[in-house]
């Protein structure tokens, strides 16, 4: 690549920006590495909180804020956290005493290896475990909980999922306590009240940011770590939960799911972005454990707030975990997650936000993006339901009987009337989250959206109604125009999808929906008489779809609200609600018929070549659809044949495939004289039939092409037959592999 080099003014208005935006991202970053180590001192002091910090109950994102940014800090704040354990003699904050031992193994004199990890534990004083041997086998019962705990996490986790073990740290010097060995190390400890458990980082891996554990891939930010869990869970369940923990074997299982899953996270990517690593983290504790449901705590809060974003800081990454629940149910399973982490891995974290990026990387194979996949979560969150009906498939969640939750909080609800203009504004909607609107009307509205401070594409705009059997209607655009005939209740929700603005302040006005269209059946482009140019829009709006009507073809005006594009309410001829090759029905019936013409008519040019031909593949579709006799379908299919430039051949013809020799794929054409039933069968040189591309299919008169794949065949001669009535040709092809 040509590297340019710039000078003059933009280079320096470029070089100032970036400047400008580096020491936003820099006072970001101090601020919070200032509100995780109030977080740290609490936790390791024994105070429970300061004014101003709330309760928290996971201590690993801020102890690895720490460890990255630890030397940013003002003096008399690192100062309280040498008191409590810290060291800052090296480039990363670590947890180690003046004669360089970690901090969590001092007083632990015991220890058991099982697999890759070394459990460190004791017998005696504050920190010691429950020294019950039930089975008298030398360990005490909660520590073979402990080991046979995190047997099934790894299990899951490395063996099952797929996910690199974390990196080791055996490499490190001697006078490095390493636990003694290059096991992963365990700490056995009582912690402080709030927390389940910890991960401290340490290293970069390997000293390069590496993970040796993960063949043929480079990673340069994995991080080395231990863990540490609670010595006992007592306070962490109860019998009587609805959800979480009902025992302490269940307490220690869904923190060890979460905890071993960030030394997994660190393994990748040290630097990503915390509301990922903790998100997929409450997701894993379902994964690993599905029945304890812990996570269910953290919905409460996040689905009262939905206008949150989605990644901001704090207990709400949590409960962002049901954005990956989402992914994980609907977009590609656990694999695409697991994607999302091995994605993140190439690009360097250190220096930016690369989390969304990462996460529309890894949706990629599945045909998603980061924003397919917030639009989608936000209209299931709503939706909150296991049987959403045929249409909102992709809109379920598999527990939301069991969530303790109905759905996200209700920003506003408009009471409409016939005539009313109804305007809702916000400016407190943040970035990649959600707003819902309830909407009660007993009459059609039309709403319409406006970003008031930013782009239009930063918002998207959803209706979720519901109808009174349960089932859920969903539509995305703006404006768009809801009926609510039939439905028990309508939602709109309104997403901040994008960041290319910096807020986003909306306007959603709500207004009574235009008259009712006078529709008569067959007279698709309202004109006032029924021919064959009302194929014409039944081409064009091929696959519309709107509010159905009383179906028939009896010849009379029909009362029918617009649909979202309104030429496609009148293409509509059956009134089934959608635009098809049945609508071409109502044609026939009341061909040469005329009507008083009221409102817009919709006249497509049969010679607007450019636009019959964006719509060529369903005017073929129509015209392949043509059965029958008699004036209205002759005519039609005459405009047809225009239409999609075919000619009435003379003779039947099978003509040689090309390219020949092939390989995979060749072209097969013939023409058709007459109408006919037409088979398409290839043998292989014995005469045995190897694949059929076309079996009794009914195709009009005219010259056909029809791409053939021959993947499934061998490389050799093959011979291919076209039967068409009593038409009979084969000729020969070759494979070549």
């Amino acid at each position: 690549m040509k590297n340019t080099k710039m000078n003059g003014p933009l280079s320096k208005q470029i070089f100032f920006l970036g400047l400008f935006f580096q020491m936003l991202f820099a006072a970001d970053t101090i601020e919070q590495t200032i509100q995780s180590a109030e977080i740290v001192i609490n936790a390791f002091t024994g105070v429970e909180f300061r004014p101003g910090i709330d309760e928290h109950q996971h201590l690993t994102p801020h102890l690895h804020e720490i460890t990255l940014h630890g030397h940013t800090l003002p003096e008399d704040i690192k100062d309280q956290l040498k008191t409590a354990g810290f060291n800052f003699s090296s480039e990363f904050v670590s947890r180690r005493t003046t004669n360089n031992e970690r901090s969590e193994g001092v007083g632990l004199d015991q220890y058991h290896d099982f697999g890759i990890f070394r459990f460190h534990y004791t017998l005696d004083g504050t920190h010691s475990v429950d020294v019950t041997d039930t089975d008298g086998n030398g360990i005490p019962d909660y520590m073979d909980q402990m080991v046979e705990t995190f047997t099934q996490v790894y299990d899951m986790e490395i063996n099952e999922m797929g996910y690199y073990r974390p990196p080791g740290d055996g490499w490190l010097p001697e006078g490095n306590d390493n636990g003694g060995s290059d096991a992963y190390d365990i700490y056995i400890r009582n912690i402080s009240s709030n927390y389940y458990g910890y991960v401290q980082s340490e290293y970069m891996a390997q000293n390069t940011g590496n993970n040796e554990n993960s063949p043929g891939v480079t990673e340069i930010n994995a991080f080395t770590s231990y863990m540490v869990m609670r010595n006992n869970y007592s306070g962490f369940y109860s019998p009587n939960n609805s959800y979480g923990p009902t025992t302490e074997l269940e307490a220690m299982q869904v923190t060890a799911a979460h905890e071993f899953f960030h030394t997994v996270q660190y393994g990748y990517d040290g630097r990503e972005k915390p509301w990922l690593l903790e998100a997929t983290a409450v997701w894993m504790e379902e994964v690993v454990y599905d029945n304890i449901n812990d996570c269910y705590q953290y919905m409460l809060n996040w689905f009262s707030s939905p206008q949150t974003s989605l990644d901001a800081s704090g207990s709400h990454w949590y409960g962002s975990y049901i954005f990956f629940k989402y992914i994980d149910e609907h977009l590609g399973g656990p694999a695409t997650i697991r994607n999302i982490i091995e994605r993140g891995v190439e690009t360097n974290s250190e220096y930016g936000d690369y989390s969304h990026q990462a996460i529309s990387d890894g949706l990629e194979p599945v045909g998603s993006s980061f924003q397919d996949a917030l639009n989608k979560m936000v209209i299931a969150n709503r939706v909150m339901s296991l049987n959403p009906g045929a249409d909102a498939v992709m809109y379920s969640y598999e527990e939301a009987e069991n969530y303790p939750v109905d759905g996200p909080d209700t920003y506003r609800t408009v009471d409409f009337s016939a005539g009313d203009t109804v305007t809702v504004t916000s400016t407190n909607l943040q970035k990649y989250a959600s707003q819902y609107i309830k909407v009660n009307t007993e009459t059609p509205v039309n709403i319409t959206l406006t970003n008031l401070a930013g782009p239009q594409e930063d918002l998207n705009l959803h209706s979720i109604s519901e109808d009174y059997s349960g089932n859920f209607i969903i539509q995305t655009a703006y404006p768009m125009n809801i009926h609510p005939a039939g439905y028990s209740s309508v939602y709109v929700s309104v997403v901040s999808q994008n960041n290319v603005g910096s807020d986003w302040n909306y306007e959603l006005s709500v207004t009574s929906l235009a008259s009712p269209l006078s529709v008569y059946p067959g007279d698709t482009d309202n004109n006032g008489i029924v021919d064959s140019q009302d194929v014409l829009p039944i081409g064009v709006y091929f696959f519309e779809s709107g509010t159905q009507r009383e179906t028939g073809f009896v010849w009379s005006a029909y009362n029918v609200y617009p649909w979202e594009t309104t030429p496609a309410t009148y293409a509509d001829a059956n009134g089934d609600g959608v635009v098809n090759e049945e609508d071409i029905i109502g044609i026939g019936v009341n061909w040469g018929k005329t009507h008083e013409v009221s409102g817009e008519t919709y006249v497509i040019d049969p010679y607007d070549e450019t636009l019959l031909n964006n719509y060529r593949s369903s005017f073929q579709e129509i015209y392949n659809s043509l059965s029958g006799e008699g004036e209205a379908i002759e005519a039609i299919r005459e405009l047809l044949r225009s239409v999609l430039g075919i000619h009435t051949p003379e003779v039947f013809s099978l003509h040689q495939n090309y390219p020949n020799p092939f390989n995979p794929t060749t072209t097969i054409q013939f023409d058709l004289p007459t109408d006919e039933s037409v088979s398409l069968t290839v043998y292989d040189i014995l005469g045995r039939t190897v694949i059929e591309p076309v079996k009794n299919i009914n195709y009009q008169a005219g010259t056909y092409s029809i791409v053939f794949d021959g993947s499934p065949l061998s490389s050799g001669v093959h011979f291919y037959i076209l039967q068409a009535g009593r038409y009979h040709k084969i000729r020969k092809m070759l494979v070549i592999k």
